[in-house]
């Protein structure tokens, strides 16, 4: 998991999520509306939002900074 601390400490604001083929279809809308959520940011005005693959773990990571 050092990728993840990685990102983690290059970004204000992050949240993953474990997915499958499954599940990734609309995942990236549903992770960046649940991350201005967690961080009760107000919208996502002012963000700069990065999206990442972790493909060994199956991992997708959304991270956002302001701008």
């Amino acid at each position: 998991m050092l990728e993840m601390d990685n990102i983690k400490k290059k970004h204000q604001y992050t949240v993953s999520v474990r997915v499958d083929n499954s599940n990734a279809k609309g995942l990236l809308l549903k992770m960046k509306e649940k991350l201005i959520s967690e961080n009760e940011l107000s919208s996502e005005n002012g963000l700069s939002f990065t999206a990442y693959a972790c493909i060994q773990e199956n991992i997708l990571v959304v991270a956002a900074d302001q701008i």
